[in-house]
């Protein structure tokens, strides 16, 4: 487990996005307005990413049905 700590507009969420990106991982969100921040960051860099899921459906089993998951990435 790799743990990325930055202070506040230090490039968390880009970080997340790019190796979501990169490895395939499905990012872990707080919300659902949440994810559809991240879907809009990750068109607006022009990287492709899997569709999120939010923490309450990553806890409860749920969101992921149908696709296979690579790993996780926990954003906040």
């Amino acid at each position: 487990m790799n743990v990325i700590a930055l202070p506040r507009g230090g490039g968390k969420t880009t970080w997340a996005l790019r190796e979501s990106s990169r490895t395939g991982y499905t990012l872990v969100v707080l919300a659902y307005s949440t994810k559809r921040l991240h879907m809009e960051q990750a068109i607006d860099m022009g990287i492709i990413i899997p569709e999120p899921i939010t923490f309450d459906d990553f806890i409860k089993g749920r969101g992921s049905e149908g696709r296979k998951v690579k790993g996780y990435i926990i954003a906040n």
